[in-house]
């Protein structure tokens, strides 16, 4: 008879990738490994990071900043070779929005896409913009979220303009192949798919109620998302659907019920 006992997160994840491993705790404090540090440049008052970094073609990388004192992120690129940074994009400068009087732009939160032409996609949120309270109570407080393009050849950022009013972008994945763009939208969960063609928005509604920190596109243009409490949805663009995945582990005893996904668009 098997026996069922509660893991770790740990514990699982070794488990899954078929090793054997017994944990124990250290005897000691673990000895850090010796890094380089490089601090963003002070301008641009960078707090944190969440997923908005990648490698160009140029062999740049290219972080996005976020901020708490409610001005406009920003694109940088910096050389691992010289540690030289430069700033590209300030995100109110290019929305046209230095005085506005609703939240900044202040974080580049999503992924940062490339795609064969050298050109970068990525999305904007806000700081202060966090509940959905907020979104429900005073939406205006925030105008919502822009999709954004950089080009390495041009170097010029250009503002595809907002998505979904009042929201802010969690992820985003680029499905070159297809010639989409999929974004998770914050506080409330929908998902949208942006047609790079026609430049519409297809709104697919809310997926699984939780926004996720990571999109990404399949090799044949289908998306992909989950969220923090153990589902995952597979959107196939072919028939316009989703389906949803239960994952086999779930961070939490007190996860909800994985919902189940009807609607089609």
């Amino acid at each position: 008879m098997m026996e069922t006992r509660k893991v770790n997160r740990r514990t699982f994840l070794m488990g899954a990738s078929g090793l054997t491993v017994r944990l124990s705790a250290p005897n000691k404090a673990e000895k850090l490994l010796p890094v380089q540090r490089v601090p963003w440049l002070e301008e641009t008052h960078c707090l944190e990071m969440f997923s908005a970094m990648n490698t160009g073609t140029d062999g740049r990388i290219y972080p996005g900043t976020c901020n708490a004192v409610n001005q406009g992120a920003c694109l940088i690129a910096f050389d691992p070779k010289t540690l030289q940074q430069t700033k590209l994009a300030d995100m109110q400068k290019v929305f046209g929005k230095a005085g506005s009087s609703t939240l900044r732009q202040s974080k580049i939160h999503s992924q940062i896409c490339f795609d064969h032409q050298g050109v970068a996609w990525f999305s904007t949120h806000s700081h202060g913009w966090n509940t959905l309270d907020q979104f429900v109570k005073s939406p205006t407080y925030y105008t919502g979220e822009h999709l954004v393009t950089y080009s390495l050849r041009t170097k010029r950022a250009i503002d595809l303009g907002i998505l979904a009013p009042h929201e802010s972008i969690m992820s985003l994945a680029l499905a070159e192949r297809v010639g989409k763009v999929y974004c998770v939208l914050h506080p409330t969960g929908r998902f949208v798919a942006y047609d790079i063609r026609t430049e519409r928005v297809n709104d697919k509604g809310t997926i699984l109620d939780d926004p996720s920190r990571t999109t990404v596109a399949l090799r044949y243009g289908r998306g992909y998302t989950f969220t923090s409490w153990g589902c995952g949805a597979l959107l196939s663009e072919d028939r316009q659907n989703w389906r949803s995945y239960p994952f086999a582990y779930h961070s939490s005893p007190e996860t909800p019920t994985v919902p189940t996904i009807t609607h089609s668009r």
